[in-house]
């Protein structure tokens, strides 16, 4: 089975900075833009099967491959972003100033933090396994998955078996560990 994970275009929000964990925020034009480009390039690759969260901005992208690749869309609870609470709509500097000990913890230990009023890193995984579960019993299957940003970086810290990489988004919200 291979999956070809991807990450929805840009948001507004994106732009800004501003954290949006479950808000339901649309692509901008750009993003937009990026969805159809993703949609092409993954065209080429024929995949068998597409899986979104079900949130307006990685349905919009989803939408958009499922147009040029032909194959329904299939929503995924597991797959939504990071429950942020208190966190979503602020930006990088807020958070550090409104919540400066989940920032510092965030900073040095990720896996350890429960957002505000949202989630944990763990609480993440706990969907995302059910997910991976379902998936264990197909074979030969190449699956484009839209996941969350979180879960994108928690594969990238499961395949390194190591801290996670964390995307540019990260470091434009001053997330990212020096």
């Amino acid at each position: 089975m291979k999956f070809l994970l991807v990450r929805h275009g840009e948001t507004e929000w994106n732009k800004l900075g501003r954290f949006q964990g479950q808000q339901d925020i649309a692509l901008n034009e750009r993003g937009l833009a990026q969805a159809r480009e993703t949609a092409q390039a993954l065209a080429t690759l024929k995949p068998t099967a597409l899986y979104s969260s079900p949130l307006h901005r990685t349905m919009q992208a989803a939408e958009e491959i499922s147009r040029v690749v032909g194959l329904p869309v299939v929503k995924e609870e597991g797959f939504k972003e990071l429950r942020l609470g208190d966190l979503e709509g602020v930006t990088g500097q807020e958070m550090r100033d409104r919540w400066p000990q989940v920032y510092a913890a965030w900073r040095s230990d990720p896996a350890t933090v429960a957002m505000p009023n949202g989630e944990s890193l763990g609480q993440l995984q706990g969907r995302q396994h059910l997910v991976d579960r379902r998936g264990r019993h197909r074979q030969k299957v190449r699956e484009v998955s839209l996941p969350s940003a979180a879960a994108l970086r928690d594969v990238e810290r499961h395949r390194a078996r190591g801290p996670a990489q964390l995307t540019d988004q990260s470091e434009r919200f001053g997330l990212r560990k020096s």
